[in-house]
């Protein structure tokens, strides 16, 4: 299908949910909300007598250390003494009818509220794995990640070595590119499971609420795709009288059509650890079990740990790729800069030095604007086109870099030299007077293979606010069209650098 527009599902539906205010958790364990000040139960999750044989209505407004055994107590009161109070794992003798119950727990601390999580210690035993095989693990996927000089070699490690370390039955490495669309780039899997490598996903599928929990959280973890949530009492905290954030809680209940989402795909357990670059949420990497699959809150600080780690890892490559190439083009220009400085005629210059701006700004062509007559070289398009450009963009009036790697759809006549002109990037000298220097790079005909249909990417209801996720994740093919590679972040830099040396000497003409 021939179509570069999506629904932005993302932005007018999914981007909405307020993830962080359900008043909802999973049922695997049980949730505390106290002040942290008093340590007085404020609320609790229903489901509560499980776990310590009463209800959370007697349980609301008594001493939360009333439920705990001494030695527990005690190393809460010097825990809490921290400032400040740092979220971590940790055990914990509950007293039941039974006696004391060893729970693995999670505290945190946010606005004057203490958070206790308890895993049902029926679930999960709280022990984890010792530390020399954590650390075994850790060793060994530092290794071979130091091994790889590209990212998709990069991808295929952690897919590897995060499948073996957790058990889960898949495990994909997934990027995310300037829209926040998708793409797997790594995965590992049982035999009869389908393969996405490969595959585009869109934005949708993470929203921009789920998105933005992850640069607060370093996993979402779902245990049991099939649960029924469990609500806290009561519905309102008492001390703030509005809901409770549960944003920092592991414990919180998804949004119903991502449980819907996992049930399509026949995923009955999910853990998603996050990939951070120059602190932006890079990617994930997403693991899927085909049943229920449980963890303590000390195996999950193993996961927590491998997320930082492969994000660190990942950013020295980036960083290292990125270096390298910035490095050449930076030798380019240092070339350029004293001829340019030392011009008599600037446009002369230019034009005799062209293929080296050509190549210093990646481009196929250039045009620029120096003196009020529009030059060229290379691959550009013809004199009509480029008049009518360049007043767009003074009209415009652009203060620093104008990349569109798909001009038609800013600037609806570039579709007519979309062939050689489908990416712009343009360079603002004077402005204000029509100076600009602008690169082309020619259209890059593109065959997206799309996880599903992105255009059914939600279902709705007749009410036309109710919507379900997609039922197929069939390869669904889209051919993009009118776009061009994009400029890279080295490349947009240099290209920065260029533009002040332009200006500087264009300015300094002028005043002579």
């Amino acid at each position: 299908m021939m179509n570069n527009t999506l629904p932005n599902y993302d932005a007018t539906f999914c981007g909405k949910l307020p993830l962080h205010q359900t008043n909802l958790i999973q049922p695997h364990g049980f949730l505390f909300v106290m002040d942290a000040a008093t340590l007085e139960v404020l609320q609790v999750s229903d489901n509560i007598s499980g776990l310590v044989g009463q209800g959370a209505t007697d349980l609301v407004g008594k001493p939360f250390g009333a439920l705990l055994d001494s030695a527990t107590l005690e190393s809460l009161q010097q825990l809490l003494q921290q400032t400040p109070v740092v979220k971590q794992p940790l055990g914990m003798g509950v007293l039941g009818e039974n006696g004391v119950q060893n729970c693995s727990a999670l505290m945190h601390q946010k606005d004057g509220l203490l958070f206790i999580e308890l895993i049902d210690p029926a679930l999960a035993d709280g022990k984890g794995r010792s530390f020399l095989d954590v650390y075994q693990d850790l060793r060994n996927l530092v290794h071979d990640m130091g091994t790889c000089d590209d990212i998709s070699s990069f991808a295929a490690v952690v897919a590897r070595e995060l499948r073996r370390i957790s058990g889960f039955d898949k495990v994909m490495v997934y990027s995310f590119d300037a829209d926040w669309h998708g793409t797997v780039i790594g995965e590992e899997k049982e035999a009869g499971m389908d393969a996405y490598l490969g595959l585009r996903f869109p934005a949708s599928d993470i929203p921009r609420p789920a998105r933005e929990l992850y640069l607060k959280n370093p996993y979402r973890y779902i245990p049991d795709s099939r649960y029924q949530p469990v609500r806290l009492y009561p519905l309102l905290n008492p001390l703030t009288h509005a809901l409770t954030d549960l944003s920092g809680c592991d414990l919180r209940s998804v949004a119903g059509v991502h449980l819907e989402y996992l049930k399509n795909m026949g995923v009955g357990a999910s853990l998603s650890l996050r990939l951070v670059h120059n602190g932006q949420l890079w990617g994930l990497i997403s693991c899927h079990h085909r049943t229920a699959r449980f963890f303590s809150f000390e195996e999950m600080g193993v996961f927590e740990l491998l997320s930082d780690l492969v994000s660190a890892q990942l950013s020295i490559l980036l960083n290292k790729l990125g270096g390298a190439k910035y490095q050449g083009l930076q030798d380019r220009l240092t070339k350029l800069v004293p001829v340019l400085h030392d011009a008599d005629n600037l446009n002369q210059t230019m034009e005799s030095r062209a293929e080296d701006i050509r190549e210093l700004l990646g481009a196929s062509g250039i045009a620029y604007n120096v003196n009020g007559h529009i030059h060229a070289a290379g691959a550009v398009p013809d004199a009509n086109d480029l008049h009518r450009l360049f007043y767009w963009l003074q009209v415009q009036s652009p203060q620093s870099l104008v990349h569109k790697p798909s001009l038609p759809a800013v600037f609806e006549e570039a579709a007519d030299f979309a062939a050689v002109g489908s990416g712009m990037l343009a360079l603002p000298v004077v402005p204000e007077r029509g100076q600009f220097v602008v690169a082309f790079r020619p259209e890059f005909i593109e065959e997206v293979a799309w996880g599903g249909n992105p255009h059914e990417a939600l279902q709705l209801e007749a009410d036309g606010k109710t919507y379900h996720p997609r039922h197929s994740f069939s390869v669904w093919k889209q051919t993009v069209q009118h776009t061009a590679k994009p400029w890279s972040t080295e490349e947009l830099a240099i290209a920065e650098a260029f533009r002040n040396v332009l200006t500087s000497v264009a300015l300094r003409r002028m005043h002579h």
